[in-house]
């Protein structure tokens, strides 16, 4: 979102406010959360209308409290509903794929209200689910993290709210040793079924991406941050898949044979630009040289190679050395 906002954004950002604490929200404290998490600027009159319409649509009321007007939403109510057989398709995929997230908490109450919206369904939409069910499959892509203390969770939450810095001990993958840290949270990511939040490591100095079930420990500090402009989005240019780097290289790859086709079909969102080439495959991509990258290319063996950067080259072709010193048949 940008500070030009609709009113429409502007009312959807508001509603998924009140729906997280149940005291509800002063319009001052509306206004700063525009502003703080969404980067929307906002008058108290525009969010005055904004409310005034909301509150017209939506169980959303005001409510005096300390001598301040609070605005508050209360629970939604549905009445009964028939579906056609293209969404009772979309209600059984969405329950699918929520039920592979069902450890993350969010994920949780959203198939909670799947569920029971399927539970309201008429005979003839349930007994039409039942087929569904029987006919499609769906296979998710991975499994959701189960080892995430929600106390810690909670605790990064907040500190995104209030834009406050914290104290974390935190257990490395890399290093595979525990250390404090100071950690400014930009952002939470859940990624392939696990939390992550990305933000400014001051032990490290640079942003980094942290797992949330890796936090050992969590203290909330005083110090405050402000989140650079449209970071997430030219944070995740960096990223080829996992992995984020801090320096950009145009990557450029030819793939032939059956890797050609497999990345045409099954890898395509990973390339700024593929172009064909007399039977191969281009493949063109900006981002930082990282560990995911090069096991992706050699997982493709012969049939990729790397025209550019000639530093990737080189480090595969010592890659490839090693392997083939590792297999060689004793003479």
């Amino acid at each position: 979102m940008s500070n030009k906002s609709t009113s429409t954004e502007r009312q959807l950002f508001i509603l998924s406010l009140l729906s997280q604490r149940k005291s509800g929200y002063t319009i001052n404290e509306i206004i700063d959360s525009l502003k703080r998490m969404a980067d929307i600027d906002a008058t108290r009159r525009m969010v005055a209308r904004d409310m005034d319409y909301i509150s017209q649509n939506f169980f959303v009321y005001e409510e005096e409290h300390d001598g301040k007007l609070v605005y508050k939403a209360d629970k939604y109510a549905l009445s009964d509903m028939d579906f056609s057989m293209a969404e009772v398709v979309s209600l059984y995929f969405t329950q699918q794929v929520l039920q592979t997230y069902e450890s993350l908490g969010m994920a949780k109450d959203a198939l909670k209200i799947v569920r029971r919206i399927l539970g309201k369904l008429p005979e003839l939409s349930r007994s039409a689910m039942e087929n569904v069910e029987k006919m499609i499959k769906i296979v998710p892509e991975a499994a959701a993290d189960s080892e995430t203390d929600e106390e810690i969770l909670a605790l990064v939450q907040e500190a995104l709210e209030t834009s406050r810095s914290l104290r974390l001990r935190y257990h490395s993958f890399s290093s595979g040793e525990t250390a404090e840290r100071v950690f400014d949270p930009y952002v939470l990511e859940v990624r392939e079924g696990c939390w992550h939040t990305i933000g400014f490591c001051h032990l490290r100095g640079a942003v980094r991406d942290l797992r949330v079930s890796r936090i050992e420990d969590a203290e909330l500090l005083g110090e405050t941050f402000t989140v650079p402009r449209r970071f997430y989005e030219d944070y995740r240019k960096t990223r080829f898949d996992k992995l984020a780097g801090e320096e950009l290289t145009d990557i450029r790859v030819r793939f032939t044979g059956d890797a050609a086709r497999l990345v045409k079909e099954y890898h395509a969102r990973k390339a700024d630009r593929l172009a064909d080439e007399n039977g191969a495959v281009l493949f063109e991509k900006k981002a930082a040289i990282t560990p995911d990258i090069k096991s992706w290319l050699l997982s493709f063996g012969a049939q990729a190679e790397v025209l550019a950067p000639e530093g990737l080259k080189q480090n595969l072709k010592e890659e490839i050395r090693r392997m083939s010193a590792l297999y060689r048949e004793e003479q």
